[in-house]
């Protein structure tokens, strides 16, 4: 989170923490952007820091989901990375986080059952939803669309309520 290097040039890709996200399993893989999480959740002060970098990284790792079809082995590291949304700066909005979002939408939407990273866009959405009413309501309705079948729907929250009335009106 502190070096200097941009992830997707020869030296990042040279990085410890390139070669190990390469090399480890899924579930560490998970493990690691919870991590990274929790850095960025503990220095708010350090935000404008760390949020540049934590964001590089889960653009280059949607990348290498997407370039492995999205793979299932992404699953859990893409569930944790959507948690950044909540420690976003308020210079972040909708728009600008959209494509992270969406590529990580299909690895958060493959359970049958609700997940913490489900949760977790829809908590952004929730927060988001004053501020950009139609993208907030777009953005779930894409939620929505790539649930499994078998997944019935239902309100997890009484905010989504809230927000479906805040986007209608």
């Amino acid at each position: 989170m502190r070096s200097t290097y941009e992830i997707r040039t020869g030296e990042g890709q040279r990085s410890l923490i390139a070669q190990f996200l390469r090399q480890t399993t899924p579930e560490v893989r998970g493990h690691v952007a919870w991590a990274i999480w929790g850095i960025c959740a503990e220095s708010l002060d350090d935000r404008e820091r760390y949020w540049p970098r934590a964001c590089t990284l889960w653009a280059w790792r949607a990348h290498e989901a997407s370039t492995a079809n999205h793979s299932t082995d992404f699953d859990d590291e893409m569930a944790y990375f959507v948690h950044l949304t909540s420690v976003a700066p308020s210079s972040e909005t909708i728009q600008s986080l959209w494509p992270l979002l969406e590529s990580s939408l299909s690895h958060v939407s493959r359970s049958r059952y609700r997940d913490h990273g489900r949760d977790a866009i829809e908590d952004y959405l929730i927060a988001e939803v004053e501020r950009d009413p139609l993208r907030a309501i777009q953005f779930y309705r894409l939620m929505q669309e790539q649930r499994p079948q078998e997944m019935e729907w239902f309100y997890s929250k009484e905010e989504i309520r809230k927000m479906i009335v805040i986007a209608l009106c």
